[in-house]
């Protein structure tokens, strides 16, 4: 009995895979070895995804002289062109890329997208990652395979049909903080409250977690280079696709902590000295999707105006009343789709319904490098509200531009961005409820202006070690094996 448990686990752990080999390869184009292919379904949302993207994409063309690049992406052909994206990116991120590149046109990108799936979302992206890794392959497999958007579900695909298979990991696509905030019955915008006040509900979804992840570890370990954005993302990945003993997943896959690029180099131009002050500019930048909780700032500044309003208990002095009150908060964000866009309207009605119209909250969907680096030129202080951010592109940029960062005490902002430096000189301000963002927002307004550019010029000084230049040094360093295999096949 025990001599056919072992040859069952032996013949799915080695001969499976290469039966699944061998019919995947049947049905797929032929390895194209001189070539590198981005995975990057949504290239329109000017995120920091898509600035990691464009990195990435320029870092290996100067290092890869004669290979061709692919980019595996959708939307409407026309808004997807090689010329309109190495325009998108020169004019939202000043990434000038070298040569073309060819773009596959995905069709199925939807499959991805968590409206698509109201319930069940998880499993349902999950399979729509595999759908569209594989409508990505059947036009072209590269000789290595870079997702940078986060689709393990579908490492397999690429992996078996002969591809080196590197993966960029912003988020885990699940996690033990999931976990306990779904066992602890906590409502947020991925766990309903009908959910979460139901003990065998939660029971059920938390034996649905564990079984994403179990899925999530077995098709992670298909990467053979991993790179994590930040310490936080490195220890839930490394736990998530730790080894499995006795098969071909016992060892673990190479993985380096790369911090993302940040342009960090032109923004430290910009001067510190001089800011305005009536009226002091805050400014947020993140996509209008759920978990960058922009609501919460709309709340914190509500509360500090109503604080200001009503002195504090005579705490505040008169002008600081003034400024606070004249204090103009400029939110900036990309749209992935409709979802977004409704959600982003339905901020611009909240606002109202706050008492902070367009002359206290602005909104801008999307806005040119060029304006946006006037505008953090112009900022006193830098907002964001994420949960769990994994890294946060944006907040190195508040830092680097000069602007004092009030950021979540959780994830990569909390364990390598936000953090004192030697002498305990602090770099910015952590939060975590409305009341202690606002308590931030009314600090650093009443800060003088000498404190203000100390704070300032402490997180600029620690915003240098996330530039693009080592980014791009620490992910060709990566995938140095790979880049050296495909320059062999791809010289003339």
């Amino acid at each position: 009995m025990w001599f056919l448990v072992v040859l069952a686990i032996l013949c799915y752990c080695y001969l499976f895979p290469v039966c699944i080999s061998a019919v995947l390869k049947s049905f797929l184009p032929k390895v194209s070895q001189d070539t590198v292919g981005f995975f990057h379904p949504f290239t329109q949302d000017g995120g920091g995804g898509e600035r990691v993207l464009w990195c990435a994409v320029r870092a290996l063309m100067q290092r890869m002289q004669h290979a061709k690049f692919v980019v595996y992406t959708g939307g409407p052909e026309a808004e997807t062109s090689s010329k309109v994206l190495r325009a998108r990116a020169k004019e939202r991120f000043g990434i000038e890329l070298p040569r073309d590149i060819r773009v596959v046109h995905l069709k199925k990108t939807r499959l991805v997208l968590d409206s698509t799936w109201p319930r069940f979302t998880l499993l349902g992206q999950a399979v729509g990652g595999v759908m569209v890794t594989w409508e990505a392959l059947r036009a072209c497999v590269p000789g290595l395979f870079l997702d940078t958007a986060g689709y393990a579900f579908g490492y397999p695909l690429p992996s078996l049909a002969g591809a080196f298979t590197a993966a960029y990991v912003h988020y885990p696509y699940v996690s033990t903080d999931m976990l306990s905030r779904v066992r602890a019955g906590q409502v947020m915008y991925n766990n309903a409250p009908h959910l979460a006040q139901s003990r065998s509900r939660t029971f059920l979804k938390i034996l649905y977690y564990r079984a994403i992840a179990l899925a999530y570890r077995v098709c992670g370990r298909y990467a053979q280079v991993v790179m994590v954005n930040s310490s936080w993302t490195g220890e839930h990945i490394r736990s998530l696709w730790r080894p499995f003993p006795f098969t071909p997943f016992h060892s673990q896959p190479f993985m380096a902590t790369v911090f993302p690029p940040c342009d960090t180099l032109a923004l430290q131009d910009l001067p510190i000295v001089g800011r305005p002050l009536s009226p002091a500019i805050l400014v947020s930048v993140a996509q209008f999707r759920p978990e960058k909780q922009h609501m919460l700032q709309l709340q914190a500044l509500a509360l500090a105006r109503t604080c200001a309003r009503g002195g504090a208990g005579g705490t505040l002095s008169e002008a600081l009343v003034r400024r606070v009150l004249q204090a103009r908060l400029v939110i900036v964000g990309g749209c992935r789709g409709e979802e977004d866009r409704k959600r982003l309207n339905d901020l611009k009605f909240q606002a109202l319904k706050m008492d902070l119209g367009p002359e206290v909250v602005t909104f801008f969907e999307g806005l040119p490098h060029s304006e946006l680096r006037v505008l953090l030129g112009q900022a006193v202080a830098g907002i964001h509200t994420m949960l769990d951010e994994h890294f946060g592109i944006s907040i190195v940029e508040y830092m680097a531009a000069g602007v004092v960062p009030i950021v979540h005490k959780s994830g990569g902002p909390k364990a390598d961005i936000v953090i004192n430096l030697p002498q305990s000189r602090a770099t910015g301000r952590l939060a975590g409820t409305v009341g202690e963002y606002a308590a931030a927002i009314l600090e650093i307004l009443s800060m003088s202006e000498e404190s203000r550019q100390e704070l300032a010029g402490a997180a600029r000084e620690q915003a240098s070690k996330f530039s693009e230049r080592n980014f791009e040094e620490a992910f060709c360093t990566a995938l140095d094996s790979a880049i050296q295999a495909v320059n062999t096949m791809a010289l003339p």
